[in-house]
């Protein structure tokens, strides 16, 4: 059995080969959400949270097909956001609201918050943006390289 500060090496290695493209791709990441989201953060960490709440069995399908979403939504609120995110629960309503405002996000009778179809439509460069990162630091990890 390896010792510890050999195990510890042997699990950093991927680490070390995945760090610095994990950073580049970030950095090329990360401004095309903030240009999405008007520079508000806050706002698309609010978006992520109700997305979350939404369960689709084909979520492939569901992001490319045209009309209203489907699926299960499970009770998103703003307390809920709030307690999840650290945004304060004021915060989380008025981000809440700018996102019904823009068309991104529906309510519904019972005051459950899901994704509207116009979210997947507008928000499509920050999902490719998004499936480009991963597959940079996918390959990264399956390579073993920096490179």
């Amino acid at each position: 059995m390896p010792s510890q500060s050999a195990q510890a090496e042997h699990d950093a290695r991927p680490l070390a080969a995945i760090w610095p493209v994990h950073v580049r791709a970030f950095a090329r990441f990360l401004p095309i959400l903030r240009a999405q989201f008007g520079g508000d953060l806050d706002a698309m960490l609010v978006m992520l949270l109700v997305s979350v709440g939404t369960e689709h069995p084909d979520w492939p399908s569901a992001l490319l097909e045209s009309g209203p979403p489907r699926g299960r939504a499970r009770p998103t609120n703003a307390a809920s956001i709030a307690e999840a995110s650290g945004i304060p629960r004021e915060t989380v309503r008025r981000k809440l609201n700018a996102l019904h405002a823009r068309g991104w996000i529906e309510r519904d009778a019972a005051g459950t918050w899901r994704p509207a179809r116009s979210a997947a439509d507008d928000l499509r460069p920050a999902t490719q943006a998004t499936l480009d990162y991963l597959q940079t630091v996918i390959g990264a990890a399956q390579n073993g390289t920096a490179d």
